[in-house]
């Protein structure tokens, strides 16, 4: 809990063995390109509840071993392009509870090693199916509290990896399409809170 607001170019350069930063709790709105380079050894990094807009391409720059992000809790309206691009050791990123309208296609390009995704409370109206196909490794993925309203036929279909998928509290959400898991061997799937009026036999079935 403090008033920091910037993160100026290579703010954190001499901490080179630092392992976890918890910058959580301030009035960050602007991390400016390379913030965090030299963090080379960190593997936590937590940026909640702050005012962050937009994270630009490059701002996480450095970071070649984090393993957890934690974004959420944000003004965040777009995911852009590569902006993960440099995180391939990142195993889990929290992006909750930020105001996604939009991710866009390569927005997780790079992160080969995510296993975790939590994209809940924002305003996305629809599945990026096109982002998510950046995911080969992703064994856990989490929509809670989105504006969903159907999920499309193979929504997740290039998720061959992904064991747990949980679609809570999506209230305007009333059908699933026949192929709407389709590729997918879940061990554990959640659909609850939700609009459906029936069992979903046929998606099930794939």
């Amino acid at each position: 809990h403090n008033d920091i607001k910037t993160l100026v170019h290579q703010q954190f350069q001499s901490l080179t063995h630092l392992l976890d930063l918890d910058l959580s709790d301030n009035l960050l709105a602007v991390v400016e390109l390379e913030a965090f380079l030299g963090l080379r050894s960190l593997q936590t990094l937590r940026l909640a509840r702050n005012r962050l807009k937009i994270i630009p391409v490059g701002a996480l720059a450095g970071l070649p071993n984090l393993q957890l992000l934690d974004i959420s809790s944000n003004e965040i309206l777009v995911l852009l392009d590569f902006t993960f691009r440099d995180l391939a050791a990142l195993q889990c990123l929290i992006a909750a509870d930020n105001d996604f309208v939009f991710v866009s296609h390569q927005a997780f390009s790079g992160l080969t090693s995510l296993q975790e995704l939590h994209i809940d409370g924002c305003n996305l109206t629809a599945v990026p199916t096109e982002a998510l196909t950046q995911l080969g490794v992703l064994r856990s993925l989490r929509f809670h509290r989105l504006g969903l309203t159907t999920l499309p036929n193979y929504s997740f279909h290039h998720l061959v990896r992904l064991k747990v998928l949980s679609i809570s509290h999506c209230p305007w959400l009333e059908t699933l399409t026949g192929n709407s898991l389709f590729g997918l061997n879940l061990t554990s799937l959640t659909i609850t809170h939700c609009n459906l009026s029936a069992v979903p036999y046929i998606p099930l079935h794939h």
